[in-house]
């Protein structure tokens, strides 16, 4: 495993969107909540480079909690259960632990947070609204000229699909409502990351140290 890439994912507020039927969500947006999700997915990687592009494509497996709102952690693991890597946010900032590059990324909690694993545009926050089935950031998502629309819609089960899109080739769709949390975040190079997750008993003890993570002796530590 090369590079460790990284989803989740993926904010606490609401996004633009156009509601073609009637679908209200089960969960608010202001409430704090803790939880634990496992999953597994892919994600492809595209690199520019002079002779053509390169692709690159992983299986991999995601462990996160997360405390809404602003903390998560995300364990990764790639074929056979090979450890990957792990990213942890707090109100902060975010940091990326990369052990295969010996690496160690501090960034902003922004869309670009993640950039240094996919060349995809998502930010911790956004990562929570799918985990807990919130509403994006409709000031965020805005800026970014990202509009939504809900499609599938069952009044009945509370339960719909969402697509997010931007004229520049930004992409996010997720479930609402179901008990397992699937959504695909793609850009306009053809990068993307696909997952689902479940909800699972929480056996991790809820602590600080959870929200925080420290580069190795010898990384190379990069903001």
């Amino acid at each position: 495993m090369t590079v460790f890439v990284f989803a989740s994912a993926l904010a606490l507020s609401g996004c633009v969107t156009t509601v073609e039927q009637k679908w209200v969500p089960k969960k608010s947006s202001v409430t704090s909540d803790f939880g634990q999700w496992r999953g597994q997915g892919t994600a492809t990687k595209v690199t520019s480079k002079p002779d053509g592009d390169k692709t690159e494509n992983w299986t991999i497996g995601l462990e996160v909690v997360s405390r809404t709102p602003g903390f998560g952690r995300i364990e990764v693991s790639g074929a056979m259960g090979v450890y990957g890597g792990t990213v942890a946010w707090n109100r902060e900032e975010t940091r990326i632990l990369l052990p295969m590059q010996k690496r160690f990324v501090i960034a902003p909690n922004s869309s670009q947070a993640f950039r240094s694993i996919l060349p995809l545009d998502i930010s911790p926050a956004e990562i929570e609204a799918i985990l807990f089935d919130r509403e994006f950031s409709k000031e965020s998502f805005k800026k970014r000229g990202i509009t939504c629309r809900f499609v599938d819609i069952s009044e009945k089960d509370q339960t719909a699909k969402e697509v997010c899109r931007s004229e520049k080739g930004f992409a996010l769709e997720r479930t609402r409502g179901f008990e397992v949390t699937s959504f695909e975040v793609r850009s306009a190079d053809g990068s993307r990351l696909k997952m689902n997750l479940k909800p699972v008993q929480s056996k991790v003890e809820e602590r600080p140290a959870l929200w925080s993570l420290e580069a190795p002796r010898g990384f190379k530590v990069i903001r």
